[in-house]
């Protein structure tokens, strides 16, 4: 006697695939034109692998997004077949290359004059009373109107040419 039986075997994949190199962080300089850059495709610079088979990576935001002075946390995402996935996150850093720039100043009476010019950092107008130690620096009360290629702030003489001013990059 001889007793037969069916029975299915199912085989599941409920494991994730494991990173074992995540993307470097990157650190571009933005287009001074555009004050942008696409970000790059890191997919290429992730190691991974899965006990099951091959893997898709794919990254968020997408590769070619255009982004400014900054940084922007890229989301990378591993997954296999059974869509099991794992991820790690790559930080890119977008400067602006130019980092020193000239403030100038011209007098016609009665006001005095300051431009710089445009950049894609922010750069805030400083003024103070005095250059005796300590200097205390404190940010200017008139508005910078933006031209062109320039910002420009017009000070009237008779409070301006009491008071020193600087230009302070306001690093992201």
């Amino acid at each position: 006697n001889t007793n037969a039986s069916t029975f299915t075997v199912t085989v599941t994949d409920a494991e994730a695939p494991v990173i074992s190199a995540c993307a470097p962080a990157v650190t571009i300089d933005v287009d001074t034109n555009t004050c942008q850059v696409e970000i790059p495709n890191l997919t290429t610079n992730v190691v991974a692998s899965d006990t099951c088979g091959t893997v898709t990576i794919t990254q968020q935001p997408p590769a070619g997004t255009l982004v400014g002075v900054g940084v922007t946390n890229v989301t990378l995402v591993v997954k296999d077949a059974a869509n099991n996935e794992s991820s790690c996150v790559v930080v890119v850093t977008v400067t602006d290359p130019v980092t020193n720039i000239v403030l100038t100043m011209t007098y016609a009476a009665p006001d005095m004059t300051l431009t710089w010019p445009k950049t894609c950092a922010d750069w805030k107008l400083q003024q103070t009373p005095s250059l005796n130690t300590p200097i205390t620096w404190n940010d200017s009360t008139n508005t910078p109107v933006l031209g062109v290629d320039t910002w420009k702030v017009v000070v009237p003489a008779n409070t301006g040419s009491n008071l020193f001013y600087q230009l302070k990059r306001n690093l992201p």
